[in-house]
């Protein structure tokens, strides 16, 4: 073996150990600052009285009612499918359309003043119209899940298209790529990155599309379980399904994390050399 080929198994071996070191940094401060955050939970409903704040053992053990009963479990299916249905959508239309608005002023000219009204406007504001459209079921959840990550999702795609390296464009230049071949060897490897940190902070929004679609249209599922909590002032099963909920999206975000470094492996390894 070559004085060189040493070196490089040093330095990997060295690149794996720091990498490992962060890891194992990184899930102890996460311990401490949950067994931290229970600490004050605690105290804080000692003070202030399980009425208005349950205690975390309350909640825990309203959270396992919940699930070995299936209320919870169904639920969040029930939530789950507008959810993805409705994320899926925003997906399939932002992303084109975000390429469309990077690399094309008339495109832009022509959307920018649609996409800034809407944008703008408080979603809530469009229930009215949602009822009139769609009802209060199924098809509304979808539409409000969809206006919810639609703009975040829009946004990072265009970012990342729109800043795609000046060097690389020049290189595809050079050799006659053609418009196609550009796009998908070229540009859209580029903002693979800005795409996928759009489609995490979709996700969360679509999470929050969904839950506040149940509870201002039809009271169902997530949206159900948190209006009967209200109506008896449970906090302890308000706090279950917050949890759950908060769950949920986390979940879903580390699903989509895992996809974009399976996709996109060579972005995340070269942060984790420069950190």
């Amino acid at each position: 073996m070559s004085l060189e080929s040493t070196g490089q198994l040093v330095n990997r071996f060295s690149d794996r150990l720091r990498a490992n070191s962060y890891l194992t940094q990184g899930r102890l401060i996460n311990v401490l600052s949950l067994l931290v955050g229970l600490l004050l939970w605690e105290f804080a409903s000692d003070a202030l009285g399980g009425i208005i704040l349950a205690p975390p053992s309350d909640v825990l053990s309203r959270f396992i009612e919940l699930t070995t009963s299936m209320a919870l479990p169904n639920a969040i299916m029930g939530s789950m499918y507008a959810l993805l249905v409705g994320y899926v959508l925003a997906i399939v239309t932002a992303t084109p359309l975000g390429f469309a608005l990077a690399q094309s002023k008339y495109v832009r000219w022509a959307v920018n003043p649609y996409i800034d009204a809407i944008y703008t406007t408080p979603v809530i504001a469009y229930l009215p119209l949602v009822v009139v459209w769609f009802g209060l079921d199924f098809e509304a959840r979808v539409f409000f899940v969809f206006i919810f990550c639609f703009f975040e999702i829009l946004i990072s795609v265009f970012e990342g298209v729109k800043t795609t390296r000046e060097e690389y464009m020049s290189v595809a230049k050079s050799f006659d790529a053609p418009w196609l071949m550009t796009q998908r060897k070229v540009i859209f490897p580029a903002a693979l990155p800005f795409i996928f940190s759009g489609y995490r902070l979709g996700i969360g929004r679509a999470v929050r599309g969904v839950i506040v679609a149940e509870l201002f249209l039809r009271i169902v599922n997530i949206g159900s379980l948190l209006q009967s909590a209200g109506a008896k002032l449970s906090t302890s099963q308000q706090l279950a399904v917050i949890i759950a909920v908060a769950l949920m999206g986390v979940v879903l975000q580390r699903i989509v994390l895992g996809m974009s470094k399976q996709i996109a492996p060579w972005y995340y390894e070269q942060g984790s050399r420069s950190g």
